[in-house]
């Protein structure tokens, strides 16, 4: 909540309505989710429903699900209202899970981070969404797309609460106190280490004015995390996470 909510408040006039609907979708969302897997996984055994139990792995799976649905918001910010989002949320959650199903149960695809069926489906799902809603903006739009130096530090506190946590993120599906969870955890830091010396660097270097650039902080720092979810888990080797 902490990470995503300051990490959507990059554009100056949505920061308030930003941090609010994170809060309102992730609480949506986790509830949304329990059902939702309960229901596909009772599709998936040939029809044979049963009253859905709720452990801890559910309310991760919950995080994570809500993680989606967050992703997606971000290409929508300004351009779609908070009844709208969270109709779309609800909507974009039956794919979700439908498709999480497949991927990672029925076609076995190792995704212990979430980067295929979490990142890479909300990311699409919001570009597409963005598009079906896109408009030519005005200039009044675009001027309200822009960020201050209070917006961009805001977002910044986002960038670095989630690059704190990541590693729990990508360990969480993991078993507690194994050489797994250990490993993720060690992968995750060395690969979000090494993209944030990577970010810094590229953001001077590549840069007309030679500045580190804002939104480049705010978001490839993370990307490390994102790539190395899917194989967090397996004995990459230390230069294979730090690539």
């Amino acid at each position: 909540l902490v990470g995503f909510g300051f990490l959507m408040a990059f554009l100056k006039n949505y920061g308030l309505g930003s941090i609010g609907m994170t809060f309102l979708l992730t609480v949506i969302i986790l509830q949304w989710t329990i059902l939702l897997e309960g229901f596909w996984e009772g599709v998936y055994n040939n029809g044979k429903f049963h009253i859905i139990k709720i452990g801890m792995f559910d309310l991760i799976s919950g995080h994570f699900a809500a993680a989606t649905i967050l992703i997606s918001f971000g290409c929508l910010i300004g351009k779609i209202s908070p009844v709208q989002m969270c109709l779309l949320g609800l909507l974009e959650l039956l794919f979700y899970t439908f498709n999480f199903g497949i991927t990672l149960k029925w076609l076995g695809v190792v995704d212990i981070g979430g980067s295929i069926a979490v990142h890479m489906f909300g990311a699409f799902f919001g570009l597409a969404a963005a598009l079906v809603w896109g408009h030519t903006p005005t200039k009044e739009e675009e001027s309200d797309e822009s960020s201050t130096a209070t917006s961009d530090t805001f977002s910044l506190i986002g960038t670095v609460f989630l690059w704190i946590f990541w590693p729990s993120f990508n360990g969480a599906p993991a078993a507690h106190g194994t050489a797994q969870q250990m490993r993720v955890t060690i992968n995750t830091v060395l690969s979000l280490a090494a993209c944030c010396t990577a970010t810094f660097f590229s953001s001077r270097f590549l840069s007309k004015s030679h500045k580190f650039g804002p939104p480049d902080i705010q978001n490839a720092t993370l990307a490390g995390g994102v790539a190395v979810g899917a194989a967090a888990n397996m004995i990459i080797k230390p230069w294979g996470a730090l690539a």
